[in-house]
């Protein structure tokens, strides 16, 4: 260990006049080494963290030159250690954790490990204040400034260059430590008169028995020597803030370093007992939450309470006031918050709100009886409200509860837009119905750390409830605070107050320090004059009986920590580590102590009085000076413990303890945590867990599982060029062929997503050869599907088809059930478009049996629709229109709003064909609003086409004619010609009067056909074209219109759809040339038939025409 001479030496030497610092190059080279990195690649690193840093810092860094304070700031990022503990002359206990593991720390055995957390307090850095005399006096002199030193309380300690050299807050902290240091200078300067000038006294640190300073944060003090007069005591700036009420400070003549300090001009003042415990008034705010309760009781309103303020200005105390009030003026409080890491941080913030709507106390029994307890009373509290079954599953996500194996396979189906509507669905029922019956008061707290998903499903709520008797309480520090980028528009239907937190007035002030009730009037009157109005600053300086306010929160609660006993001392460590609120039964375990109580460090205002079996920190900044003053070997050493708590309990808590302890196993922790989340559709907690694994460092394997699984969850989610950006990267990180076959798999299928097929097509092309030559087979089988995909839409459904059908023979022979599904699918499709019914049924229904055997609900949604459509051309009506109800319900289910429209659509066609009119229409209009609230234009004329008929066959043919044209001017539009152009002109032209109008679509649709399009075109277009003919007595053309039906058949043989339509085409061609009786039954027979089949409105102008005989 180094000396604290030089410990000294090197913390003034390791920071320029122009604020560079310069850091120790041995242990940057190691840090690097250690990681396998060379300069460049460090560089490399950097920058995919988006942090600052070129090679050519990095070679000035490791050549001991110095660099810019955010270069070295950076690069302690980087490499994840503090960056005190690079600093040159910077104790090595300081390294971070991953460092000392990698140095071989953890080799130590771990019974000495656990001998020495059970004996040590885990202090590693201590905030002390220091006092420096340059100038030499004599022996006496040194004598009786030693002895005034210690007179206030202070230590001395070897210094170079130094005359004399004294520590404040050894080998205890107290708040009073930087008046007594600037006090003792005073009298040092009394006393010692011209003997001791240029006294400097600012914050140090206190590290492995010696002192160094922050060199990264603060500068060097000015120098006192040969014809530099400084003045008599100097006291640097972040002390001298802290002691306005005290003394007075003039500004120092000096730029540069010196501009950091101040000049002390005047002594101190008198100092007293101190009283403790306050409570903070806010009376003006509280009069007008009055007003606010008032108006929501009395006119069942909604009301926005947004409380806002720096930290330890007294939100979450004026919040508490806030719910005692509205407990007893008779509403209903619930509170709850965000957190930033916990017991509880995967669990959102909206369990509590609904524990409490529900009713459902928390269980008490032990293990898993005490599970089950838990889980009865929230199916209990659901139930009683009447969730529908599509807003409990998504809830019950929501709510970290445990899903049944039934509505996994929902949620599996679940696009992210549907599970996010019917989640505020949820939400909203669940807060309206327990505002029947009493008015609310919500309270959500420390806004500032909650995260986007929490905040988006927020804001579609706020405007669903504003017309209750509800008034949210919410709170955020000023920094990270949402309410203008996100809340703000919500609140647009309901009254918003927001209370800006400034610091308390003097007469708030003392009316706190009044109601603590300890000291006397004049120690109350201080105290309130140095807290300045920081009611945080304030409650903890009543509550120390040793000085005024501290020069820093890390040394306010370095003060209060040494009050306590060890094991109370011990309790805080472990308990920061564990987050803002924690299970006191495992910090018991942790410390060994089955009857530990949290009593001490509630008397010293560190932790709140615990809340059942749940201890909380007082506040966020209260843990953080906890932990990071926590040694890092400690830090580690309880980390690793916790995370062994966790293993089999809570994934993602193991994986962060993991992180946090620097075990080597914490990636594939993360790994194993990301992919829990996405098997539970909590995508959006995995892309969380995805960016906290980014900053560990892990081999480039592990990279490349991060970002394929990075690039799931942004999928799932929409956020489709994030999904593409991590792909690229998987794919830059791949260590194998199939890695990279992989990675540039997930590129391709993003890029169709975003109809860039052009791109796509690029990237399978110039991926065959590899695929073929070191893809497995189910990555050879997702390019050809995806290259068959490319081919449907241009119409070339032969290589479609020849595509699909190899992607299913190597998704066969690689056993992915999936990708089978999949390519079936796609094959389907592909017959289905060439008018091959008979075989596309059957791939359907192959496809269909393999998603229900194998739980693919979302290719299910997809696919059952496309079976009941290939049945109508096989007669099968009444089993076709099953398929589409069943698909419509299953696409609204799993909200796969696209596969529900298709299924309208198709319903719709067969309940009009079956002359069930009514029914059609509601199917239709419902695919339409679907479609119009999506923005999904391309299937407005399909739907459209369906209606015009349903309207004709109602008797509004003119409104019909309407609908018609407007869906044909659709297809021009949008370019649908392939996909139902000639259907659309057949309908025109059979519903038209117009002789040159109908001609004219006759002629376009042929056109179509001639150019190419998906086979029910053809079906349709002659049917019409036929029927059409027939009304003009043209029997000739109308056979031969059938004759080109009958022929698209080809070699699968007759199609029933075709074959009775064609029929009585055939019958009515007869009758048009010899009208006898015989040719009428056949005709009427006929008629007969199409109503036991189903089909009585394909031709519905014939149909009439017969029906009126």
């Amino acid at each position: 260990m180094k000396s604290t001479e030089q410990h000294g030496e090197a913390g003034i030497a390791s920071v320029s006049s122009d604020g560079r610092v310069t850091l120790e190059p041995q242990r940057l080279k190691a840090l690097r080494l250690q990681r396998g990195l060379s300069q460049e690649a460090l560089a490399a690193h950097c920058f995919a963290q988006r942090l600052c840093v070129s090679i050519a810092s990095i070679k000035r860094a490791e050549c001991g030159r110095p660099v810019l304070y955010r270069t070295a700031r950076h690069l302690a990022q980087a490499y994840g250690v503090p960056l005190e503990g690079m600093l040159a002359g910077a104790p090595a206990s300081l390294l971070s954790a991953g460092q000392e593991a990698q140095d071989g720390a953890g080799s130590e055995p771990q019974e000495a490990q656990d001998a020495a957390f059970a004996v040590g307090d885990g202090a590693a850095l201590r905030s002390v204040v220091v006092l420096t005399i340059p100038s030499a006096g004599g022996a006496a002199d040194l004598a009786e400034a030693m002895r005034l030193v210690a007179q206030f309380g202070g230590l001395p300690v070897p210094a170079p260059q130094a005359w004399l050299q004294a520590v404040f807050g050894l080998p205890r902290a107290f708040c009073s430590d930087a008046e007594r240091c600037v006090e003792c200078a005073v009298a040092l300067r009394r006393r010692l008169g011209a003997a001791c000038g240029g006294i400097v006294v600012r914050q140090g640190e206190w590290a492995d028995g010696a002192l160094w300073w922050p060199t990264g944060t603060r500068p060097a003090p000015p120098v006192h020597g040969p014809g530099v007069r400084l003045p008599d005591v100097l006291v640097e700036q972040t002390c001298a803030a802290l002691l306005w009420d005290e003394f007075d400070f003039g500004l120092l003549a000096q730029e540069g370093a010196a501009a950091s300090y101040r000049v002390l001009e005047t002594g101190a003042a008198e100092s007293a007992g101190r009283p403790r415990r306050p409570l903070i008034g806010r009376y003006a705010q509280l009069q007008q939450f009055k007003v606010i309760l008032d108006a929501a009781r009395e006119m069942q309103c909604g009301h926005v309470v947004h409380v806002r303020g720096v930290a330890g200005i007294g939100k979450s105390r004026l919040v508490r006031e806030f719910a005692d009030i509205a407990r007893q003026w008779g509403f209903a409080c619930h509170e709850s918050g965000a957190l930033d890491f916990g017991a509880e941080a995967a669990v959102s913030p909206w369990r509590r709100i609904a524990r409490g709507l529900l009713g459902c106390p928390e269980s008490e029994g032990p293990g898993a009886a005490g599970a089950a307890q838990d889980a009865a009373a929230w199916a209990e509290g659901l139930l009683r409200i009447g969730l529908e079954r599509e807003q409990a599953v998504p809830l019950q996500v929501l709510l970290g509860l445990p899903q049944t194996s039934e509505q996994a396979l929902v949620l599996a189906g679940m696009e992210h837009g549907e599970r996010r509507r019917c989640t505020v669905e949820a939400l909203r029922t669940m807060i309206l119905h327990a505002a029947m019956t009493q008015p609310l008061v919500l309270i959500l707290e420390d806004l500032h750390w909650a995260d986007r998903p929490f905040l988006d499903l927020f804001a579609l709520l706020l405007p669903l409830v504003s017309g209750a008797a509800i008034t949210w309480v919410l709170s955020s520090r000023i920094d990270g605070d949402p309410l203008d980028a996100r809340l703000r528009a919500s609140c647009e239907d309901q009254p918003l107050t927001v209370f800006d937190l400034g610091p308390l007035r003097r007469a708030e002030a003392e009316g706190l320090a009044l109601q603590c009730g300890l000291g006397d009037e004049d120690y109350r009157s201080q105290c309130v004059e140095r807290a300045a109005g920081n009611a945080l600053f304030l409650t903890q300086l009543l509550m120390s009986p040793q000085g005024p306010l501290p020069d820093s929160l890390r040394h306010l609660v370095q003060s209060q920590i040494d009050r306590l006993e060890p094991q109370d001392r011990r309790a805080l460590r472990i308990a920061s580590a564990m987050g803002q609120q924690f299970p006191l039964p495992l910090l018991r375990e942790m410390l060994g102590d089955p009857g530990y109580r949290t009593d001490g460090p509630e008397r010293a205002n560190l932790f709140k009085s615990p809340a059942g079996e749940c201890g909380a920190f007082v506040h966020a900044l209260v843990m953080d000076c906890i932990y990071e003053s926590t040694a890092p070997a400690w830090r580690r050493h309880i980390h690793a413990r916790l995370a062994g708590f966790y293993r089999e309990r809570d994934a993602v808590l193991w994986a962060r303890h993991l992180g946090r302890a620097g075990d080597a196993q914490a990636v594939a922790a993360y790994l194993q945590a990301i992919r829990g989340q996405m098997a539970q559709h909590g995508y959006e907690s995995a892309t969380e867990l995805v960016a906290q694994c980014r900053l560990l460092d892990m081999c480039a394997s592990d990279g490349h599982a991060l970002e394929m699984l990075a690039a799931e969850a942004a999928m799932r989610t929409m956020r489709n060029p994030e999904a593409l950006a991590s792909y690229g990267r998987a794919r830059s990180l791949a260590v194998t062929p199939q890695q990279r076959i992989d990675a540039a798999l997930g590129m391709a299928a993003v890029l169709n997503v975003l109809d860039r097929t052009e791109e796509e097509e690029a990237l399978l092309d110039g991926l065959h050869e590899e695929t073929a030559l070191h893809g497995s087979q189910a990555s050879q089988a997702r390019l050809l599907y995806l290259k068959g995909n490319i081919y449907f839409p241009r119409g070339d459904f032969s290589a479609s088809r020849q595509l699909h059908g190899q992607a299913l023979r190597h998704a066969r022979l690689g056993g992915d059930r999936a990708l089978e599904a999949l390519a079936l699918s796609g094959l389907g499709d592909s017959l289905y478009a060439q008018g091959r019914m008979v075989e596309a049924h059957a791939v359907f229904a192959d496809c269909l049996d393999l998603c229900e055997a194998h739980g693919l609900v979302s290719i299910k949604a997809s696919n059952r629709f496309m079976r009941g459509t290939a049945r109508i051309y096989l007669g099968r009506t009444a089993e076709a229109l099953d398929d589409a109800l069943s698909s419509a319900d299953l696409g609204h289910r799993v909200g796969n709003r696209r596969a529900e429209i298709v299924s309208r659509l198709t319903a719709g066609w067969v309940l009009l064909s079956m002359a069930r009119l009514d029914d059609a229409q509601a199917q239709v209009e419902e695919g339409l609003a679907i479609a119009r609230s999506m923005g999904a234009a391309r299937f407005e004329p399909f739907l459209a086409e369906s209606l015009a008929r349903i309207r004709f066959a109602q008797g509004q043919p003119d409104r019909a004619l309407s609908l018609i044209r407007e869906a044909c001017e659709g297809v021009q539009r949008l370019h649908l010609q392939r996909f139902i152009g000639p259907w659309l002109m057949g309908t025109l032209a059979l519903l038209s009067d117009d002789a040159q109008e109908r001609s004219q679509a006759l002629s376009r649709g042929e056109e179509m056909l001639a150019a190419g399009c998906v086979a029910h075109n053809h079906f349709r277009f002659h049917v019409a074209a036929a029927e059409v003919a027939l009304l003009l007595g043209d029997g000739a053309g109308a056979v031969a219109q059938a004759e080109r039906l009958r022929a698209l058949a080809g070699e699968e043989g007759p199609c029933p759809w075709v074959e009775h339509h064609a029929r009585t085409v055939a019958a009515c061609a007869r009758w048009l040339d010899v009208p006898g009786e015989d040719n009428r039954e056949v005709l009427r027979t006929l008629r007969r038939q199409a109503d036991e089949d189903g089909m009585a409105l394909v031709m519905p102008r014939l149909d009439a025409l017969l029906r009126g005989e």
